[in-house]
């Protein structure tokens, strides 16, 4: 039987038209359950989590209280672990990347070769403690683009092409799981002679993620899963409307209301490069979405050791915000952080403060060092 979720409030209704069957990343999310007490960072009265979650919440620290992180005067971590000292500041972002336009070049392009002989394509650039970022569904490491300068600052970003995405292979009998993929990760990392590595992963990525973090948690230094879910009986599934409306005709106008709000849409003309990979095929595009689908790591997140923050957009309605409340409650240690009035691409709508709280995390749980 299925865990019981926390009501979550939609928000704003969004003008969802139908579309076409094949033509998009379509996610049936899902996510788990257990007692929040204290997962929250509490970002201020813009970032309250709602009230649903709150009551549910025993004692906590006054909304808003911060933690300076020594040497950063500009930079605060909320309630959290304040970064070590010996950690230097990243360089404040431009306001031409706050705007994303990724100005990162990659020093390193390449491919990888997986278990089964598939190529994966893969690029990795800036310097730093290795930080893997994760695609969602039907999209290549394009989907990072935006963004991927505001991390590059402070680690070496590794971006890959998902089977069947980008420069990778796209075999036809290939295995097409999230727990594949996950394996096709460690295959880049062996490629470019990484032992261990922080990971980034939102939507199918965060699925990929968390296999990562459950079956080779000595790869994995800190773990960040944004807009995503668990899977299995602890999913909360999008509503009715968000499924008909992404069987219908207009994909792309759905996907982007879905994606990201119209008045940030309407300050950010031009693609936008989270809508699924254009160059994919249907036959690859299924497979993913089959792989989506199927994901269920339920059973095994609370296996999870590595420090894990979880990010979530209020009104994302493609994952449900519900989700990432049972991802926080599963995984042992967990963090939430739920950003107010954010859809689906919350790392594009809300790329400072969703950068910051990531850099930040990242800075508090650095990697060990070797020997």
């Amino acid at each position: 039987m299925g865990v019981r979720a926390p009501a979550v409030p939609h928000g704003p209704r969004l003008h969802l038209r139908p579309s076409e069957p094949d033509a998009g990343p379509r996610l049936p999310d899902r996510a788990p359950h257990r007692p929040l007490q204290e997962r929250f960072r509490v970002p201020g009265d813009r970032d309250e989590p709602p009230a649903h979650v709150l009551s549910r919440l025993g004692p906590r620290a006054t909304r808003g209280d911060t933690a300076r992180t020594p040497g950063c005067p500009e930079r605060h971590t909320r309630l959290g672990p304040a970064a070590p000292a010996s950690r230097p500041c990243p360089p404040a972002r431009t306001t031409k990347e706050r705007h994303h336009v990724s100005t990162d070049t990659p020093t390193h392009d390449g491919h990888a070769t997986a278990e089964d002989g598939a190529r994966i394509g893969f690029d990795s650039g800036g310097s730093g403690e290795p930080l893997v970022l994760l695609a969602g569904q039907a999209n290549s490491r394009r989907w990072w683009d935006p963004v991927r300068a505001d991390f590059s600052s402070a680690h070496t970003t590794i971006t890959l092409d998902c089977l069947g995405t980008g420069t990778s292979d796209s075999p036809r009998d290939a295995e097409w799981s999230t727990r594949r993929f996950a394996r096709d990760v460690i295959a880049v990392l062996d490629e470019l002679g990484v032992e261990r590595a922080h990971v980034y992963g939102t939507s199918m990525g965060g699925r990929v993620a968390q296999w990562l973090a459950i079956d080779h948690p000595h790869r994995v230094g800190a773990l960040v899963l944004g807009c995503t879910s668990g899977g299995g009986d602890g999913t909360v599934a999008s509503d009715s409307t968000v499924v008909s409306a992404l069987s219908g005709d207009d994909t792309a106008e759905t996907l982007t209301d879905l994606m990201v709000g119209p008045q940030w849409r309407q300050s950010h003309p031009g693609p936008l490069p989270v809508l699924g990979d254009p160059a994919m095929s249907d036959r690859a595009r299924r497979a993913h979405r089959r792989a989506s689908a199927q994901h269920d790591a339920w059973a095994l997140l609370p296996r999870i050791s590595a420090p894990t923050l979880v990010l979530h957009g209020t009104d994302d309605r493609l994952t449900p915000p519900a989700n990432g409340a049972l991802l926080a409650e599963r995984i042992p240690g967990a963090t939430l952080r739920l950003l107010t009035g954010a859809r689906h691409a919350y790392f594009l709508e809300r790329s400072e403060e969703a950068g910051g709280a990531v850099l930040d995390f990242l800075a508090a749980h650095p990697l060990p060092r070797a020997g």
